[in-house]
């Protein structure tokens, strides 16, 4: 791996581009003192002291003294290794956090005046990031109207699976599911109870080409088929109270 491409890299796992400079003219000169980096390095020397304190704190360079100068030597690699790890538990500690303060932020926003009433999801990432919202919304419950037609989709059914639904069970949130009777429906009204999803049927014949679900104050129709993969999120009391009408209707009159 030539300079150029060694410096990109450091750049992807979070030093900045004079941190990387720095790092990298440690790295094929050896141990030096503040001042000879100043020199060597293309960094500010005014800011090279406060560069290497930085990596330093990193973990990732080593501070040493010899009289009264301070010189500096790059640590091994291992070390760049567990200063990524140390930064992705503190991001996932952070990211735990969100999700606890979600309900509360979500209700301190809808409280101002000034408040978004339809949001529109493109793409397999759109789709996944509009199941995300019905986690952190404060729901407990999801009614669900679908085909399970996207579950042909790889990338879906492997976030849904593997993601959204252990994040779903783990928060409590219960899904009642309203379907039409096909293979694959069949198959997920089998699975076992602890998945905290109920289903039924929908009268024989009945089609569901799309799919919604209606959770608190908001109805999120979304299609995820192969070549369509768009979803709308609706943030209206009315519409989300009309939409549960409706499914309650149909859930009383429903096939187990």
């Amino acid at each position: 791996m030539d300079s150029s491409s060694l410096l990109q890299a450091l750049e992807q796992i979070g030093l900045n581009h004079h941190e990387s400079q720095v790092y990298l003219t440690l790295l094929t000169s050896g141990q030096m003192s503040a001042s000879q980096l100043g020199k060597k390095s293309r960094a500010p020397r005014t800011t090279i002291r406060s560069i290497l304190d930085q990596l330093c704190t990193e973990g990732i360079v080593d501070k040493i003294y010899r009289g009264s100068t301070q010189y500096y030597s790059c640590l091994p690699a291992s070390a760049l290794v567990r200063s990524v790890e140390r930064e992705i538990l503190l991001k996932k500690r952070q990211a735990e956090m969100i999700s606890t303060l979600a309900p509360k932020i979500e209700a301190l926003r809808n409280s101002g005046s000034h408040l978004p009433v339809v949001r529109y999801f493109e793409g397999e990432r759109g789709i996944m990031e509009a199941f995300n919202h019905s986690l952190v919304s404060g729901a407990k419950e999801i009614l669900f109207f679908t085909s399970y037609d996207f579950f042909q989709t790889g990338p879906v059914r492997e976030y849904d699976v593997g993601e959204y639904m252990p994040n779903r069970i783990r928060r409590g949130i219960r899904m009642r599911v309203l379907m039409e009777r096909n293979k694959e429906a069949e198959h997920w009204a089998g699975r076992p109870r602890s998945e905290l999803r109920e289903h039924r049927f929908l009268q024989k014949g009945a089609k569901l080409p799309g799919n919604f679900f209606i959770y608190g104050k908001y109805v999120l129709y979304f299609s995820a088929n192969k070549g369509e993969y768009i979803a709308v999120l609706s943030e209206s009391s009315v519409m989300a109270a009309t939409m549960k009408t409706l499914f309650e209707c149909l859930w009383g009159a429903a096939e187990r």
